[in-house]
């Protein structure tokens, strides 16, 4: 096999001379490489916008629980009647019922107003109140 080597190498002409300080070649350059960089994008900043102090809210109104059944007595001096829970209260115009106060007296209607004056309701008869 070695001869086989050695006849090789003399055929085609290439042989080495083991004594002989020869340069390696100089290497090729290298094709220069283009790196193309992006400049990082930021995202868009965060806006946070400060709450805007909430508004002071009127204190919700109570809820009437009474039902208007009606009207008596004379147009002069009118009384209304009230009931819940099978319990009947009488009121005329200007007394209180719970937190309300009972401002007007009509036909078929009476008009209640929250202690605050914050809400005004009006009552038919036989109805759940309504607020305005």
């Amino acid at each position: 096999m070695i001869t086989l080597a050695a006849v090789l190498l003399l055929a085609t002409g290439a042989h080495r001379n083991l004594f002989a300080y020869v340069d390696p070649p100089a290497p090729s350059p290298a094709p220069a490489r283009v790196v193309r960089t992006q400049m990082p994008i930021a995202p868009p900043p965060v806006v946070i916008a400060a709450a805007a102090p909430a508004a002071a809210q009127p204190p919700a109104a109570p809820r009437f629980e009474w039902r208007y059944i009606g009207r008596f007595g004379t147009d002069a001096d009118p009384i209304a009647a009230f009931t819940r829970d099978r319990e009947v209260r009488t009121l005329r115009r200007g007394e209180r019922l719970g937190e309300f106060t009972l401002r007007a007296i009509g036909i078929e209607s009476v008009e209640m107003v929250a202690a605050a004056g914050a809400q005004t309701i009006q009552l038919h008869d036989q109805e759940r109140p309504l607020p305005h």
